[in-house]
């Protein structure tokens, strides 16, 4: 590990999309049909920058559209449950799988905001959109680049990952470049729910009920409570529907995709010099956006 060179370190197909680095897994030929995507004016988009605690979201809104029926398929793979738009190669038999997915449809992506479906404000779909302390985030992509072979399971230490990380040199780009676009773009936005990761731990119920009254829905209590059950840690770590089930790329025995799902493991990883270092970049380029971040200081 002492003779890896940070600096020659590549992903899978790596290029670059107005400045932001991807890989074979979100190919050109994906991000061209994302921006061209054929929406319904009841789809719902989650979007987020990786680790932020998407899935946990995904879940979420998809049990408060389709509980009762959500539950008859939970034998059905995560791809066609809550499709990552841009995941892959795009074929014509992808594309009208998920034109067939039951509606109202709930998909995922972790496109920038300039790369999202130009139908997305045309039909005024409904997006949430989730924030998660960047710290954590950093901490958790490091294990999730480990165990990833289309993140080329990342070799170095968590220090050479920080400086990835802060450098912006990670598939998805800068996080604060990310998050700040996406603010700038919908914060006045009627369309789009900006939800917390902090937030949602500390009340997981109130969380829903945000979520029904943002999507229109009318939850009665025992609802909002089968739903908090169904997407406890646990239970989605054991669920098909939720769960990374044998996905060939993911090494779970260097870490688990459902790692700990709590708050504040940063502190477990960061040094003195890289938490001062953090807070002034943080300082620097976003603290001033009006997005209020939880750093459980």
């Amino acid at each position: 590990m002492s003779d890896f060179d940070v600096k020659s370190f590549t992903i899978p197909g790596q290029y670059y999309l107005d400045g932001v680095l991807l890989g074979s897994y979100n190919p050109p030929d994906g991000m061209k049909a994302l921006r061209e995507f054929d929406l319904f004016e009841d789809d719902c988009i989650v979007a987020a920058y990786p680790k932020s605690g998407q899935t946990w979201t995904l879940e979420l809104v998809y049990l408060v559209l389709h509980h009762g029926t959500a539950y008859e398929r939970e034998n059905t793979a995560r791809d066609m449950r809550t499709p990552w738009i841009e995941w892959g190669p795009v074929d014509e038999e992808r594309l009208r799988n998920i034109s067939n997915i039951p509606r109202p449809r709930v998909f995922k992506t972790h496109a920038i905001a300039k790369h999202l479906p130009v139908q997305l404000r045309e039909k005024n779909v409904k997006m949430v959109f989730v924030f998660r302390n960047p710290k954590d985030v950093a901490v958790s992509y490091y294990h999730f680049y480990r165990m990833n072979a289309v993140l080329s399971r990342f070799p170095g230490t968590w220090s050479q990952f920080y400086e990835m990380f802060m450098a912006g040199n990670v598939a998805h780009g800068s996080w604060f470049d990310y998050v700040q676009e996406y603010w700038r773009e919908f914060k006045d936005d009627k369309n789009v729910l900006f939800l917390y990761y902090e937030d949602m731990v500390k009340d997981h119920a109130g969380s829903v009920r945000k979520i029904a009254n943002f999507l229109g829905r009318n939850l009665r209590d025992d609802v909002v409570e089968d739903i908090v059950k169904r997407t406890s840690f646990k239970t989605m770590k054991d669920n098909f529907a939720t769960r990374a089930h044998k996905i060939p790329f993911f090494d779970e025995n260097i870490s688990p995709f459902f790692r700990k799902g709590n708050v504040g493991d940063w502190k477990n990883h960061f040094t003195v010099r890289q938490n001062e270092d953090f807070d002034r970049v943080y300082a620097e380029k976003v603290a001033e956006s009006g997005f209020c971040i939880d750093f459980g200081e």
